[in-house]
């Protein structure tokens, strides 16, 4: 969690966003804020935006701005059973998700935040947009992670889907186009082929390859990092549209399974890198002055 500020003020005295990340599924949320915001306030918008979704997180992890650090926020996150984690200072690879998060979100704002006095009413659909993106490790949407769908886009009505995105597929026999979710077609539709992790110090290398020759249609395979998946192989028909219940589950343990070990791929790696600039076995003597 993180908050953002330093936009041009609109007609609600907004000009700031608060920034919120889930740490597996990668989900965002905005809310767009006032630098007059009090811990009260933040704390309000907090639970009004993640509580409603999805309940109350274990663990929140935040910088010391002093919104977090007031005693009324570290008091209610208490009671209410959270724990609450802050950064180290100068040291933001502790919350790298959200600072991703943050450079990719001035990214698309700044096409037009200057341009429109009323920025922060496009907060919903930059939201959309960053959650509807595949990531680029898990090769998953962020939607897909978190419910095992895909949301139903107006503009890709006649579009089927792909790993990469949504690519403009042949009319069907009736003349028409339909995405896959309606045809019956398993969402994961294309073969991930695991490759070598480069020991080096390329930062920007792809972990996997997602092949561009998918299979028909109707007979799709799911393969990860050393088999961490099993094949989710399903073949369905026009009518037979409805998954069983044990297969939503395997298929959801297995996108569950497959996202936990890229993240663990990518965290061991990122370690080895950063261990290679650092020094082993040093003392430092630390202030305690400001510390909780």
């Amino acid at each position: 969690m993180d908050i953002v500020f330093g936009f041009p003020k609109v007609f609600h005295k907004n000009n700031g966003i608060l920034v919120s990340v889930d740490r597996f599924t990668e989900m965002i949320h905005l809310v767009g804020v006032s630098e007059s915001i009090t811990a009260h306030g933040c704390a309000r918008v907090s639970i009004d935006t993640i509580f409603r979704l999805h309940g109350l997180p274990r663990e929140l992890v935040s910088d010391r701005d002093p919104l977090f650090t007031a005693e009324f926020w570290q008091s209610l996150w208490r009671s209410l059973e959270t724990r609450l984690t802050m950064l180290t200072s100068d040291y933001p690879e502790t919350d790298g998700h959200t600072e991703r998060v943050n450079r990719v979100l001035e990214e698309i704002l700044r096409g037009y935040v200057h341009s429109f006095t009323s920025w922060s009413e496009f907060l919903p659909m930059a939201e959309f947009a960053i959650n509807n993106s595949v990531h680029a490790l898990t090769t998953h949407a962020l939607f897909f992670v978190n419910g095992l769908r895909h949301p139903r886009l107006p503009a890709f009505l006649e579009c089927d889907s792909s790993f990469r995105g949504w690519t403009r597929s042949s009319k069907n026999r009736s003349g028409s186009c339909s995405s896959p979710v309606d045809n019956g077609v398993d969402v994961m539709g294309a073969d991930i082929d695991a490759v070598d992790i480069d020991d080096g110090d390329d930062d920007d290398a792809s972990m996997f390859s997602i092949a561009n020759d998918c299979q028909s249609e109707d007979d799709y395979t799911l393969t990860g990092e050393d088999n961490v998946l099993s094949a989710v192989h399903t073949k369905r028909t026009a009518v037979d549209k409805d998954e069983s219940a044990e297969e939503s589950l395997l298929t959801r343990e297995a996108v569950i399974r497959f996202v936990q070990d890229s993240f663990a791929i990518a965290s061991d790696r990122q370690k080895r890198n950063a261990d290679k600039q650092g020094r082993a076995n040093a003392l430092v003597l630390l202030s305690t002055i400001n510390l909780p």
